[in-house]
């Protein structure tokens, strides 16, 4: 009886070890998945329409031209940034006041980070006519999206000041715009929390 109970519980252990291990490999897919789908959404994304946006800088780095005309999307975005697993959102812990932030769980960060604006702080939008952004990317991604006209490093991460990942993405005015959008701010939100 001890034999055969010895024998169930190895086997039962190597089961769950088993499926563990299957757990963790399927999530590693679709984490990886997901990331090859961002990547070449990214590298097929046109040029965003037109010359970049007037900016001002470098505190506050500030959107000066092109606003949204018809529809303002912060709200949509917002929406969408919300429904991201862990993200919290408040009054950013940079800027001049009146940013709508967005931060995970805060695993000590403080200042800084390559990861994040500042602390836990991954992205903003700001309240303003442009409805702007700034965002924490992963290097190659803020490069690429820089290019075609979608955003643009901070001012203090060209100077050095900040980590070069800090970069305004600039507001939506149209709804391919919005779309574009929502895949950099995902991009944002896997990066801040080590999933690219």
């Amino acid at each position: 009886m001890t034999l055969f109970l010895k024998i169930g519980l190895n086997g039962f252990m190597i089961l769950l070890i088993f499926n563990i291990i299957n757990y963790f490999q399927n999530n590693a897919k679709m984490e990886n998945s997901e990331r090859e789908t961002l990547i070449n959404f990214i590298i097929n994304l046109k040029n965003r329409e037109g010359e970049k946006p007037a900016t001002r800088g470098p505190a506050p780095h500030t959107q000066i031209d092109q606003f949204p005309t018809k529809t303002d999307f912060s709200d949509i975005l917002h929406e969408y940034i919300m429904t991201f697993k862990g993200v919290t959102n408040g009054e950013s812990h940079i800027g001049d006041g009146g940013l709508r932030a967005y931060f995970i769980k805060n695993d000590g960060n403080k200042g800084f980070e390559k990861k994040f604006l500042v602390d836990n702080e991954f992205a903003h939008i700001h309240r303003h006519g442009s409805k702007s952004l700034h965002v924490a990317l992963p290097t190659e991604i803020g490069q690429m999206t820089d290019k075609k006209g979608w955003t643009e490093n901070h001012p203090l991460a060209v100077m050095g000041k900040i980590p070069n990942t800090n970069f305004m993405l600039f507001g939506a005015r149209t709804e391919d715009e919005l779309e574009a959008s929502k895949v950099i701010l995902r991009i944002s939100f896997l990066h801040a929390t080590k999933q690219w």
